[in-house]
């Protein structure tokens, strides 16, 4: 139901505006796995400001989420790490500056941002 609510939702936003852009959705290629898309569509006037033709496109963006989702994890894991850590760790830009510190480093020693 709700998939049918997205759906009508994304039709109405392109008969009012006249396209879509980065509708995601679900698709099965020929051997039944799940592909990632995203859709961008527009309507196409003719001279007399009447609907002619849509063009669009369709991308499978499969492995850009599946990036996407092993780069919040790494993320998740160093905060983890970081944070839970005994020992000091601190990071620092190439000029010297300290761009962080863990709790562990601010309870050790002087260094607190």
């Amino acid at each position: 139901m709700q998939r049918l609510k997205t759906v009508i939702c994304c039709l109405q936003h392109f008969a009012k505006k006249g396209y879509v852009r980065n509708y995601l959705l679900n698709l099965k290629d020929k051997d039944g796995a799940v592909l990632k898309c995203s859709a961008n569509t527009k309507l196409i006037f003719n001279k007399n400001n009447q609907p002619d033709r849509i063009i669009g496109s369709l991308n499978d963006i499969s492995d850009y989420q599946k990036t996407l989702e092993a780069l919040k994890l790494s993320e998740e894991r160093y905060r983890e790490i970081f944070e839970n850590a005994t020992e000091m760790v601190w990071t620092i830009d190439l000029e010297g500056n300290i761009l962080s510190v863990n709790p562990a480093s601010e309870k050790i020693s002087w260094l607190q941002i």
